[in-house]
């Protein structure tokens, strides 16, 4: 397994359904291969942040990131729908 392998979606969401994929493959296999699985993804990933390389793979922190961007999401609708009730500058009558 390489750095290539390990590489998942900067977005948070798409990045913590990849990784969601991978643990129910991981259950479907039996234990002892499960087990031998696991620990090559361990050193993969171990390699992989040697290089340089960001492994997303605390489903925590991309929770927080996902929660995160939907905040950001409706703080800006909210400032949008603020500047249109706003009259234009111009118009002072």
């Amino acid at each position: 397994m390489t750095a290539a392998r390990l590489k998942t979606a900067s977005n948070p969401t798409q990045a913590l359904t990849q990784l969601t994929s991978r643990k129910e493959k991981l259950a479907a296999l039996p234990e002892e291969k499960r087990k031998a699985v696991e620990d090559r993804e361990r050193w993969a990933k171990a390699e992989a942040r040697v290089e340089g390389v960001k492994v997303k793979d605390n489903e925590v922190q991309l929770k927080k990131a996902i929660k995160r961007k939907e905040k950001e999401k409706t703080g800006s609708k909210k400032k949008w729908s603020a500047s249109d009730a706003i009259p234009p500058c111009c118009d002072h009558s």
